[in-house]
């Protein structure tokens, strides 16, 4: 690149008043700065045609002209006439005007395109750049051929109108243009090879020497198609110069007084130094739309891609959309455009926009249930949840329920919602369980039973019950006297469910005393003759039911002849026990007298046990022996009580003699005597009595010594067949 300096004047040359037409030789394509010019890095304007050893243009560049009118009068408006061949030899030549700078694209070269100065003269071997007082711009207006006039439907206008705004400006340079104006546009479908246009262009002076600068949009195949498979349409290639812009004159206006001065000229560009250069690149992609995401159900909706080309203003765009299903509804769409250039030159760009779902589905649960029973509670149903989702199908499950309380009882149930694409959601529904009906109680009719029986219901019966849910029985017993000694039982009978609803009724369980008295006797006694007569002693009294006796009735009457003198007959001794009821019970102890000689002294022991051990040993008052340390009483004691199998009993008595102990049931049946013997005073006795498997029932146990006894009960564990 040369570096010069530039000295700018306005030079004092009469050159009369005339208007000079030049166009841009730009150098040959090997060598542009060839036709440079010395002072200027800049192409030369020159009267002459242009041809391949001075220029290189491509089809759809535009050549660029000039016209400098001299001797303009400051302040006058004048009308500049100029016309150029759209058609030369049936093709497409300078098919319509454009700014005087437009070499791009210019790659195709190998260098920068050529910077176009209009300002830039030459006198002789100087070179100058014009002085000025105002550089303007003006739009040209768009040619237009109607559809029949032209061989390609919307041409040129289309072509034109594609043009960026700034390329569609005239230039001028001290003055100002009022209007550019078609006054003939021939028709593009003549049978004539030669078709022109004529513009009118009016401005106004500001200084006597205005520069119009314009260029002159060469046509290209692009625009204008192929005749046939080979024969462009286009100007480029043909022999000779078809392209022609001629100056025709300039007038004053409004009263268009022609300047003599300007005269008819014309300058080409000769075919051969136009190229129809092939074109192998793609357009480029100056703006791709982002991709996105939607929400489902949302509709994608596309950006609007951009592709520029070096060569085609007017590029081909499609597209094509590929859609990739996703969960549920969800998918996504990749909308491919497709620039195509006129050399079939394609480029792509893609932009994706996905339809996703990240919103959970809605769910409402059932409503609130009231129950009295857990087995009122319904069972988990998912088709009572209604759910919905923006974006398929939901899927409802029942996740567990969980209590909390009792009467009433709260039982919070979850549903959870889950979507196609795994979204969840959930809701409780809430179940109060409460019970709030008591049961229905059925007593058992009041029965009499003997006192002292078993009154467990097992034997007087049992309540019933119903509840809407479940219930418990149980009695409470209130023992009544009546009568002084006839009790009975008001068993109360109730009914209770979990939340504690109860109902009561009331058995009555009359207590009769039918049962006469155990009366027990002392043994009876067998007494030499002549010694004295022992006082009775009082019977064993057992009675169930009475706590004391009513009556107790004693009488001691003769009995058959003892063959005693002192005492001619032995005695009956009866004691009659009549209860409360009136039941009567008895018992008699024969006092019987024998001669001396057959009283027996002997201690031996005589039982009706079928094991009896015996031992004695001094008694230990300090000792564990359940007897008081006091022996100036009889004494007696049964262990363990109640029984199983063996009894034993341990005694001590304050005088020796002849000592018996016996066992009854408690009819006063007697069972067995376990002990008959003379004891010792001072001594324990200890009696291991193993009872018959026959007789383990409850028992009375007394132990007589003398005129002195000591009795007592014994409970049974009832029959014990393993011992």
């Amino acid at each position: 690149m040369r570096t010069l300096s530039i000295l700018i004047f306005t030079p004092v040359i009469s050159i009369g008043q005339s208007g000079n037409l030049d166009q841009i030789r730009n150098g040959p394509a090997s060598n542009p700065s060839m036709n440079f010019y010395t002072t200027f890095n800049n192409p030369e304007w020159v009267n002459g045609n242009a041809e391949p050893s001075n220029a290189h243009y491509v089809e759809g560049m535009s050549i660029a002209y000039r016209s400098l009118i001299t001797e303009a009068i400051s302040g006058q408006s004048y009308e500049y006439v100029i016309k150029y061949d759209t058609r030369h030899s049936g093709r497409m030549a300078i098919d319509y005007l454009t700014h005087y700078q437009r070499l791009e694209p210019h790659g195709s070269f190998g260098h920068d395109a050529e910077v176009i100065n209009p300002r830039i003269f030459k006198s002789g071997n100087t070179e100058y750049l014009l002085g000025t007082v105002s550089t303007n711009t003006f739009p040209i207006p768009a040619p237009f051929q109607a559809a029949g006039n032209t061989p390609v439907a919307g041409m040129p206008q289309n072509s034109f109108n594609a043009l960026p705004a700034g390329e569609r400006m005239m230039s001028i340079y001290n003055g100002v243009i009022t209007s550019i104006a078609y006054d003939l546009q021939q028709s593009l479908t003549i049978a004539a090879t030669k078709s022109s246009t004529r513009v009118r262009i009016r401005f106004t002076a500001e200084k006597d020497s205005v520069v119009l600068a314009w260029g002159g949009h060469i046509g290209s195949r692009r625009d204008w198609g192929f005749i046939n498979a080979s024969t462009p349409r286009s100007a480029g290639g043909i022999s000779g110069s078809p392209y022609h812009m001629r100056q025709l004159s300039i007038n004053t206006y409004p009263d268009l007084v022609n300047i003599s001065g300007v005269g008819n000229q014309d300058r080409s560009l000769s075919a051969a130094a136009v190229v129809a250069v092939q074109d192998n690149t793609a357009p480029t992609v100056v703006f791709c739309p982002s991709n996105g995401e939607i929400e489902c159900p949302e509709t994608p909706q596309f950006g609007n891609p951009s592709f520029t080309d070096d060569y085609d203003q007017s590029l081909d765009v499609t597209f094509n959309d590929v859609t990739t299903p996703g969960c549920g509804n969800t998918f996504s769409v990749t909308r491919t455009w497709t620039a195509k250039d006129d050399g079939g030159n394609t480029a792509t760009c893609s932009q994706t926009i996905a339809v996703v779902d990240k919103t959970r589905p809605s769910i409402t649960c059932p409503g609130t249930v009231v129950a009295q029973c857990d087995a009122d509670v319904p069972a988990p149903d998912t088709d009572l949840v209604t759910t919905s989702d923006a974006c398929g199908n939901v899927t409802v499950t029942w996740e567990g329920d969980a209590s909390s309380g009792s009467c009433p009882k709260i039982i919070t149930r979850t549903y959870k919602a889950t979507d196609a694409c795994g979204n969840t959601n959930t809701c409780t529904q809430t179940i109060n369980v409460h019970d709030i009906t008591p049961p229905v109680i059925t007593c058992p009719p009041d029965i009499v039973v003997e006192c002292g029986s078993n009154t467990d219901p097992a034997n007087t019966g049992t309540a019933t019950a119903t509840d809407n849910c479940s219930a418990e029985v149980f009695y409470l017993d209130e023992f009544v006297v009546k009568n002084c000694f006839n009790p009975y039982i008001i068993r109360t009978w109730i009914a209770r469910d979990p939340c504690n609803n109860r109902s009561t009724c009331e058995q009555n369980i009359i207590l009769v005393d039918r049962t006469a008295p155990v009366v027990i006797c002392s043994p009876d006694l067998q007494i030499n003759c002549g010694d004295p007569i022992p006082t009775p002693v009082s019977p064993v009294f057992f009675e169930t039911c009475s706590p004391t006796l009513t009556t107790v009735l004693y009488r001691e009457v003769p009995a058959e002849a003892s063959g005693c003198p002192a005492n001619p007959n032995n005695i009956n001794r009866t004691w009659t026990h009549i209860d409360a009821n009136g039941n009567i019970g008895t018992c008699v102890q024969k006092v019987t007298f024998v001669p001396a000689s057959l009283t027996s002294t002997s201690a031996a022991i005589t039982t009706t046990g079928k094991a009896v051990t015996v031992t004695t040993q001094p008694v230990n008052k300090t000792g564990s022996i359940p007897l008081k340390g006091n022996l100036s009483a009889l004494q007696v004691h049964a262990d363990p009580n109640p029984y199983s199998s063996v009894i034993n009993f341990r005694f001590v008595s304050p005088q020796s003699g002849q000592a018996m102990l016996v066992v009854y049931n408690l009819t006063g049946a007697k069972m067995a005597v376990v002990y008959n013997g003379n004891v010792t005073a001072g001594l324990l006795y200890t009696v291991n009595y193993k009872v018959p498997l026959s007789q383990r029932v409850p028992l009375i146990y007394k132990l007589s010594v003398g005129a002195n006894s000591a009795q007592g009960k014994l409970l049974s564990f009832g029959r014990n067949f393993n011992q």
